[in-house]
């Protein structure tokens, strides 16, 4: 079971936090929609970019799913979406907090302004 418990937009970025259930484990999972236009469009997990988050890119996928479930639907704009969860091994001994998964997306959106930055100066 997933809801979301929190959206915004941070800089051109919009971000999203869901809190996932599986039986009675409970965790926090964060993403970050970047536009076409962005380097980071498109990115997998394999890819060989560096991005500085909480157990690194677990979750790359285009804009729309047929889920429910997924992180936030943006009336059909051309978004990728990346997310990092909060269910790595040592997260089920320290939780992780909203506020935590929030500062993570807000270091994530600052990498993502700086390497479109850097791209656009290419």
């Amino acid at each position: 079971m997933t809801t979301e418990v929190s959206y915004d937009v941070l800089g051109d970025f919009p971000i999203s936090v869901h809190q996932y259930q599986a039986g009675s484990l409970v965790w926090l999972c964060g993403y970050l929609g970047v536009p076409k236009c962005h380097p980071w469009f498109g990115l997998t997990t394999d890819s060989d970019i560096r991005i500085r988050v909480h157990g690194g890119i677990t979750f790359p996928w285009p804009e729309y799913i047929p889920d429910e479930n997924f992180p936030h639907n943006l009336e059909g704009l051309d978004i990728w979406w990346i997310g990092f969860d909060c269910n790595h091994f040592p997260d089920q001994a320290n939780p992780k907090s909203l506020i935590y998964v929030q500062q993570e997306l807000k270091e994530l959106a600052e990498q993502a302004a700086e390497a479109w930055q850097v791209a656009q100066e290419a």
